[in-house]
Protein backbone atom coordinates (compact mmCIF):
# COMPACT_ATOMS: atom_id res chain seq x y z
CA UNK A 1 0.00 0.00 0.00
CA UNK A 2 2.82 2.18 0.88
CA UNK A 3 5.16 1.83 -1.87
CA UNK A 4 1.97 1.91 -3.95
CA UNK A 5 1.13 5.46 -2.93
CA UNK A 6 4.60 6.22 -3.02
CA UNK A 7 4.84 5.16 -6.29
CA UNK A 8 2.04 7.10 -7.16
CA UNK A 9 3.56 10.13 -5.98
CA UNK A 10 7.08 10.52 -7.37
CA UNK A 11 5.88 9.05 -10.60
CA UNK A 12 2.75 11.69 -11.03
CA UNK A 13 3.79 14.03 -8.98
CA UNK A 14 0.94 14.08 -6.78
CA UNK A 15 -0.34 14.93 -3.38
CA UNK A 16 -1.65 12.66 -0.62
CA UNK A 17 -4.02 13.56 1.38
CA UNK A 18 -6.72 12.32 3.84
CA UNK A 19 -9.78 13.56 4.39
CA UNK A 20 -11.30 12.98 7.73
CA UNK A 21 -14.27 14.12 10.11
CA UNK A 22 -11.57 13.27 13.31
CA UNK A 23 -9.55 15.50 15.11
CA UNK A 24 -6.00 17.14 14.16
CA UNK A 25 -4.08 14.56 16.95
CA UNK A 26 -6.04 11.44 15.51
CA UNK A 27 -5.87 12.52 11.50
CA UNK A 28 -1.85 13.33 12.45
CA UNK A 29 -1.40 9.90 13.85
CA UNK A 30 -3.71 8.22 11.14
CA UNK A 31 -0.89 10.05 8.59
CA UNK A 32 1.61 8.63 10.84
CA UNK A 33 1.05 5.61 11.78
CA UNK A 34 -0.99 4.21 8.37
CA UNK A 35 0.51 5.99 5.78
CA UNK A 36 4.48 6.03 6.89
CA UNK A 37 6.53 9.51 7.68
CA UNK A 38 6.39 12.16 4.91
CA UNK A 39 3.98 10.25 2.29
CA UNK A 40 0.99 12.36 3.63
CA UNK A 41 0.83 16.07 2.03
CA UNK A 42 -2.28 17.37 3.46
CA UNK A 43 -4.67 16.49 6.03
CA UNK A 44 -8.39 17.71 5.95
CA UNK A 45 -9.97 17.00 9.34
CA UNK A 46 -12.79 17.99 11.30
CA UNK A 47 -15.75 17.75 9.17
CA UNK A 48 -13.52 19.94 5.98
CA UNK A 49 -13.06 22.78 8.74
CA UNK A 50 -9.59 22.04 9.35
CA UNK A 51 -6.37 21.67 7.28
CA UNK A 52 -3.53 20.65 7.95
CA UNK A 53 -0.27 21.29 5.47
CA UNK A 54 2.78 20.60 6.51
CA UNK A 55 3.65 22.11 9.95
CA UNK A 56 1.05 24.74 9.74
CA UNK A 57 -2.66 24.64 10.41
CA UNK A 58 -5.78 26.82 9.32
CA UNK A 59 -9.72 26.67 9.66
CA UNK A 60 -11.40 27.06 6.48
CA UNK A 61 -12.69 30.82 6.59
CA UNK A 62 -16.35 30.16 6.23
CA UNK A 63 -15.96 27.83 8.74
CA UNK A 64 -14.35 30.26 11.00
CA UNK A 65 -17.15 33.06 11.11
CA UNK A 66 -19.52 30.71 11.93
CA UNK A 67 -17.47 28.55 14.95
CA UNK A 68 -18.47 31.73 17.35
CA UNK A 69 -21.99 30.20 17.92
CA UNK A 70 -20.87 27.31 18.66
CA UNK A 71 -18.30 28.39 21.79
CA UNK A 72 -21.23 30.32 23.01
CA UNK A 73 -22.52 27.09 24.27
CA UNK A 74 -19.86 24.82 24.02
CA UNK A 75 -19.78 24.76 27.85
CA UNK A 76 -23.21 24.42 29.10
CA UNK A 77 -24.07 21.59 26.10
CA UNK A 78 -21.49 19.77 27.68
CA UNK A 79 -22.43 20.15 30.73
CA UNK A 80 -25.55 18.95 29.87
CA UNK A 81 -24.84 15.73 27.96
CA UNK A 82 -23.03 14.65 30.16
CA UNK A 83 -24.66 15.48 33.23
CA UNK A 84 -28.49 15.59 32.42
CA UNK A 85 -28.36 12.80 29.02
CA UNK A 86 -25.31 10.59 30.92
CA UNK A 87 -23.49 10.56 27.60
CA UNK A 88 -19.93 11.47 26.75
CA UNK A 89 -17.78 13.91 25.18
CA UNK A 90 -15.48 12.74 22.47
CA UNK A 91 -12.16 14.65 23.49
CA UNK A 92 -9.54 16.17 20.86
CA UNK A 93 -10.96 18.22 18.24
CA UNK A 94 -10.11 22.21 17.96
CA UNK A 95 -13.41 22.79 15.89
CA UNK A 96 -16.35 19.94 16.47
CA UNK A 97 -18.03 18.79 19.43
CA UNK A 98 -19.39 15.38 19.03
CA UNK A 99 -20.83 13.34 21.80
CA UNK A 100 -21.36 9.23 22.51
CA UNK A 101 -25.12 8.71 24.01
CA UNK A 102 -25.23 6.14 27.25
CA UNK A 103 -26.26 2.88 26.48
CA UNK A 104 -30.20 3.14 27.79
CA UNK A 105 -30.82 6.16 25.59
CA UNK A 106 -30.89 5.61 21.37
CA UNK A 107 -29.37 7.44 18.88
CA UNK A 108 -32.59 9.25 17.58
CA UNK A 109 -33.56 10.33 20.68
CA UNK A 110 -30.25 11.54 22.20
CA UNK A 111 -30.16 13.67 18.87
CA UNK A 112 -33.82 14.71 19.35
CA UNK A 113 -32.42 15.86 23.04
CA UNK A 114 -29.67 17.76 21.88
CA UNK A 115 -31.37 19.76 18.94
CA UNK A 116 -33.73 20.91 21.61
CA UNK A 117 -31.42 21.96 24.06
CA UNK A 118 -29.82 24.44 21.59
CA UNK A 119 -32.84 25.58 20.39
CA UNK A 120 -33.39 26.70 23.71
CA UNK A 121 -30.16 28.57 24.01
CA UNK A 122 -29.58 32.02 22.49
CA UNK A 123 -27.74 31.17 19.56
CA UNK A 124 -28.42 31.27 15.93
CA UNK A 125 -29.21 28.07 15.00
CA UNK A 126 -28.61 28.57 11.47
CA UNK A 127 -24.82 29.04 12.06
CA UNK A 128 -24.98 25.02 13.80
CA UNK A 129 -24.85 22.06 11.53
CA UNK A 130 -26.24 19.04 13.54
CA UNK A 131 -25.32 15.04 11.79
CA UNK A 132 -24.81 11.82 14.01
CA UNK A 133 -22.88 8.18 12.80
CA UNK A 134 -24.15 5.36 14.65
CA UNK A 135 -21.86 6.13 17.56
CA UNK A 136 -21.93 10.10 17.95
CA UNK A 137 -24.02 13.34 17.41
CA UNK A 138 -21.44 15.91 15.68
CA UNK A 139 -21.95 19.50 16.67
CA UNK A 140 -20.54 22.01 13.21
CA UNK A 141 -20.52 25.17 12.26
CA UNK A 142 -22.63 25.72 9.53
CA UNK A 143 -20.75 25.03 6.12
CA UNK A 144 -18.51 22.99 7.15
CA UNK A 145 -18.04 20.30 4.31
CA UNK A 146 -15.39 17.97 3.12
CA UNK A 147 -16.75 18.38 -0.13
CA UNK A 148 -16.27 22.23 0.08
CA UNK A 149 -12.43 21.52 1.46
CA UNK A 150 -11.23 19.25 -0.96
CA UNK A 151 -12.60 21.81 -4.19
CA UNK A 152 -10.37 24.19 -2.13
CA UNK A 153 -7.16 22.19 -1.48
CA UNK A 154 -6.81 18.94 -4.21
CA UNK A 155 -5.50 20.13 -7.50
CA UNK A 156 -4.13 16.90 -8.38
CA UNK A 157 -3.75 14.31 -5.87
CA UNK A 158 -4.63 11.04 -4.55
CA UNK A 159 -7.52 11.23 -1.53
CA UNK A 160 -7.75 8.67 0.76
CA UNK A 161 -11.45 9.46 2.17
CA UNK A 162 -12.49 8.29 5.62
CA UNK A 163 -15.92 7.98 5.50
CA UNK A 164 -18.82 7.06 8.45
CA UNK A 165 -22.37 8.18 7.24
CA UNK A 166 -24.24 9.20 4.16
CA UNK A 167 -23.34 12.93 4.52
CA UNK A 168 -19.76 11.86 3.47
CA UNK A 169 -21.05 10.54 -0.13
CA UNK A 170 -21.16 12.97 -2.33
CA UNK A 171 -17.44 14.46 -1.18
CA UNK A 172 -16.37 10.88 -1.48
CA UNK A 173 -18.34 9.61 -4.85
CA UNK A 174 -16.28 13.12 -6.35
CA UNK A 175 -12.92 12.98 -4.94
CA UNK A 176 -12.01 9.83 -3.60
CA UNK A 177 -9.77 7.16 -4.80
CA UNK A 178 -9.20 5.24 -1.53
CA UNK A 179 -12.16 4.91 0.61
CA UNK A 180 -12.13 3.23 4.43
CA UNK A 181 -15.43 2.70 6.19
CA UNK A 182 -14.71 2.92 10.16
CA UNK A 183 -16.74 0.30 12.22
CA UNK A 184 -18.81 2.51 13.86
CA UNK A 185 -20.10 3.72 10.09
CA UNK A 186 -23.79 3.91 9.76
CA UNK A 187 -25.42 0.60 9.19
CA UNK A 188 -26.27 1.11 5.32
CA UNK A 189 -22.41 1.64 4.61
CA UNK A 190 -21.62 -1.49 5.62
Amino acid sequence: FRKNLRYIKNVYDWEVLICTGRGRAFAQMIGEVFFGEGLVDKIICEWGGMVLDGGSMRIVPDVAKNLPEIRKIQESLIEYVVESLWGTFEEGKDICLSFNPHDSMSMSDFRTRIEEYISSQKVDSSKIYITNSNSAVDINPHWIDKLIAMQHEVQEGVIVYFWDANNDRTAMEHFAHINITPSNASGELI
